[in-house]
């Protein structure tokens, strides 16, 4: 579980029943690729989200964020929707 602890944009924070994908997770090599179909659907497996109807993709500036909702896409989810804390 994501808890808020590492912040950068001024205090710590957390939605309750998030889970955390990193998006630097999802990608590889220097020129930071897409990981393979398969190593993407590993990646998001632990948190449950392929499984969710609905994604809500959410980070401080929306990066990170559209970065999950691309490898969503990707993998062919549709229930995906990006968010950011402003």
């Amino acid at each position: 579980m994501h808890r808020g602890e590492i912040f950068q944009y001024g205090r710590p924070w957390h939605i309750k029943s998030s889970v955390n994908v990193p998006a630097r997770t999802l990608l590889e090599g220097k020129n930071f690729a897409f990981k393979s179909a398969t190593d993407l659907a590993e990646g998001f497996r632990p948190s449950g989200v392929m499984d969710a109807p609905k994604v809500v993709n959410y980070c401080g500036r929306g990066i990170s964020a559209t970065t999950d909702l691309f490898a969503l896409a990707l993998l062919g989810h549709e229930g995906g929707n990006c968010t950011t804390r402003r």
